[in-house]
């Protein structure tokens, strides 16, 4: 995690946050066929830096819970810093001044062949940290893993 201030006007940076993690909270809630609530996006917050986020909840919990987890978490992301994260035992919430999973643009990866997002988890375990790695590992194989 980059644990370096914020280059810039932090205000905008937090708004940007918020309204990015508000949006990952949506499309992780509403999770995809086979119920991996899981969602990453990027966007541009100057010409020279992008935020990276990810958010994602365990398959187990209901659209609305995986919401009402996430969103109780986006505040702790406020900490005006380029990178941040929050585990907690049902969801987890991260952002980054660079890229921290696997593809530059993640809509467009899909090595799984089911839009991207079983392909993007597993690449993500390799880039996060331990504790981070640890989380998606327990659920994704305690959800059985890749079908």
């Amino acid at each position: 995690m980059n644990a370096q201030d914020i280059n810039g006007n932090s205000t905008q940076f937090n708004i940007l946050l918020v309204n990015t993690m508000n949006e990952l909270t949506a499309q992780a809630a509403a999770g995809d066929k086979s119920g991996k609530k899981f969602a990453v996006k990027e966007a541009n917050f100057t010409k020279l830096e992008n935020l990276y986020a990810l958010a994602q909840c365990t398959p187990d919990l209901s659209s609305g819970n995986c919401s009402k987890c996430l969103k109780g978490e986006i505040t702790k992301l406020l900490v005006k810093k380029m990178g941040a994260q929050v585990l907690q035992p049902s969801c987890i919430a991260r952002y980054e001044t660079y890229p921290f999973y696997n593809g530059a643009s993640p809509a467009t990866t899909d090595v799984a062949g089911d839009g991207g997002r079983t392909g993007k988890l597993i690449s993500l375990r390799l880039f996060l940290s331990p504790c981070s790695r640890y989380f998606f590992f327990y659920f994704f194989f305690r959800s059985g893993g890749i079908v």
